[in-house]
């Protein structure tokens, strides 16, 4: 279905990637949308959680459309464990797949935060929409984040 990577067997971190043609999105997938840390802040909502799924089948929606007739690979999770942070693993983990992305001709695709744009950008990225849900009195806002073939900065 995707390909997951990582850099070593110590796993220090690992990037799992989503063809197009099975990156349609599914609860699970909704729920991971805004990350680990969004999806905790949700479900503190309680009965408003359902309401803010709703919310966030926009961003698939969103990709659908604004990625549509390209070919192209979803980041669904980059996650580096702690332990290796601020090593340059989550750029090995990125530059290990552009490389065959740059190759094929393949776009990459991923929804941010915004503790994460800047390290995306940095990559290469480039923010075509910003999408704001609010939920109650919560505002999860994503950025939606393209990165063409063999773009880097």
């Amino acid at each position: 279905m995707g390909f997951p990577y990582a850099p070593s067997e110590k796993l220090e971190g690992i990037a799992i990637w989503i063809p197009y043609e099975k990156a349609d999105m599914n609860t699970w997938r909704v729920i991971r949308s805004g990350g680990f840390k969004n999806s905790f802040k949700l479900v503190k909502i309680g009965r408003d959680f359902l309401a803010s799924v709703k919310g966030l089948s926009q961003l698939d929606k969103d990709r659908v459309k604004n990625m549509a007739g390209k070919r192209y690979l979803d980041l669904m999770s980059l996650a580096v464990d702690p332990e290796y942070q601020k090593k340059g693993i989550a750029s090995k983990l990125l530059k290990a797949m552009f490389e065959k992305t740059d190759n094929c001709g393949y776009s990459t695709y991923v929804n941010a935060d915004i503790d994460n744009v800047d390290f995306y950008k940095k990559h290469g990225f480039k923010v075509i929409k910003e999408i704001n849900i609010k939920i109650k009195d919560f505002d999860l806002t994503n950025y939606e984040m393209v990165r063409n073939p063999n773009d880097t900065i």
